[in-house]
C-alpha cells in the first residue's frame, strides 16, 4: 500500500505540473492564443482516440473532449473516400475568437517595503548619463576596464605595469562575450590596455588600487524616499580615515582645456556621486569624499559635495 500510495503521489505530482505548465503557457498569449491538438483516428475509421495520458491535451480533454466529436464527424463525412490510417493528416484552420474590447495589461501592485514605481525617470535621475555620449567600443571597454581593476584591487590578479598586453586574451574572451563585433576587438583591447597602463603606472592610481578599501561595493538603502541599487567602483580609506568614493571613467579628452573637461565631468557625475555617498554614509557612519578617477588621462578629480 505505501508503495501505491508513492506512486499515486508521483502520478498527483506529474499532473499538476502538466496543469501548471498549461497555464503558464495560455495565460502568456497577448494578443491572441491558439491551442492546436491532434489525436489519432483508428484504423477502423469507426472512432478517434483519446490524447496520450501524459500530454498536455489531456489536461483539457474533459473540457474539448465534445469540440473534437463534432469535428471528427464532419471529417468522417467530408473524406468518407479518404483511406484511413494512424498517419492520416489533417490540417484545419483554427477558429479565431477575438476580445470584445481592446484588452490591456493592468498596472502592477506597489510593491511591498514601500518601494515605489521606479520606472519612470526621476528628476536627477543619473542613469541616462553613463557612457550616453561615447561608442558602443568605448563602452565595452570601460565594463572591461571596472572588471580588471576591481580583480587587481582585490589581488585576485597581478599585472605588470609594463605589459598590461598580457591580458589581452581574456580582454577578446570578455569583449566577444560582450557581443563585441570582430571590426572593433582591437579597438577595446587596444583601450583596455592603455587604459590599464594608465592607472598601473601612475602614482595616485596605484594608490587608488591598493590599500583598504572596497571594490565594486554593492549597497541598496533609501533615497529622497525612493528604493536605490548602486554599484560603488572603489571605496579607498586614507591615512586619516576618511573613506573615498572614487568613480572610475575611463573618457578620453583631446585638445586642450582639460582643466574645463574635469569640472564639466564632475558637474555631470555629482548627483550621481551625491546618491553614492549618502548612501555609503548612512550604511557606515565614516567621513565620505568622493573623486572621479580617469586611468586613460592619469587624472584624479575630488568632486566637492553636500555632507
Amino acid at each position: 500500500p505505501l508503495h501505491q500510495f508513492i506512486e499515486a503521489t508521483e502520478t498527483d505530482k506529474n499532473k499538476m505540473e502538466l496543469d501548471r505548465l498549461l497555464y503558464v503557457a495560455c495565460t502568456r498569449a497577448i494578443q491572441s492564443l491558439h491551442l492546436v491538438g491532434n489525436v489519432a483516428v483508428a484504423p477502423n475509421g469507426e472512432a478517434f482516440r483519446n490524447p496520450h495520458q501524459g500530454s498536455l491535451l489531456s489536461r483539457l480533454w474533459p473540457a474539448i473532449a465534445g469540440d473534437y466529436d463534432k469535428a471528427f464527424t464532419g471529417w468522417r463525412e467530408s473524406s468518407s473516400e479518404m483511406p484511413l490510417s494512424d498517419e492520416s493528416n489533417f490540417l484545419v484552420n483554427p477558429r479565431l475568437r477575438r476580445f470584445r474590447e481592446l484588452w490591456t495589461a493592468p498596472s502592477p501592485s506597489p510593491m511591498p517595503g514601500g518601494i515605489g514605481d521606479t520606472t519612470k525617470e526621476q528628476p536627477g535621475d543619473d542613469r541616462a548619463v553613463e557612457y550616453h555620449w561615447v561608442g558602443t567600443a568605448a563602452r565595452h571597454a570601460g565594463t572591461i576596464v571596472h572588471r580588471w581593476l576591481q580583480r587587481i584591487s582585490d589581488n585576485q590578479v597581478t599585472v605588470d605595469a609594463q605589459n598590461p598586453g598580457e591580458l589581452q586574451a581574456v580582454t577578446r574572451r570578455w569583449a566577444l562575450d560582450l557581443g563585441v563585433n570582430e571590426a572593433q576587438i582591437e579597438d577595446v583591447c587596444h583601450r583596455t590596455e592603455a587604459a590599464l597602463s594608465g592607472i598601473l603606472n601612475d602614482e595616485k592610481g596605484q594608490w587608488v588600487l591598493h590599500g583598504e578599501g572596497d571594490s565594486e561595493l554593492p549597497i541598496t538603502g533609501v533615497v529622497d524616499g525612493r528604493t536605490e541599487s548602486i554599484i560603488i567602483d572603489r571605496v579607498r580609506v586614507d591615512e586619516q580615515g576618511v573613506h573615498w568614493i572614487i568613480d572610475y571613467k575611463t573618457s578620453t579628452h583631446e585638445g586642450g582645456d582639460l582643466s574645463g573637461f574635469l569640472h564639466q565631468e564632475s558637474e555631470r557625475y555629482r548627483p550621481q556621486l551625491q546618491k553614492y555617498a549618502a548612501l555609503y554614509a548612512a550604511l557606515t557612519g565614516k567621513e565620505v569624499r568622493t573623486a572621479l578617477y580617469f586611468p586613460l588621462l592619469q587624472e584624479f578629480f575630488e568632486v566637492k559635495i553636500q555632507s
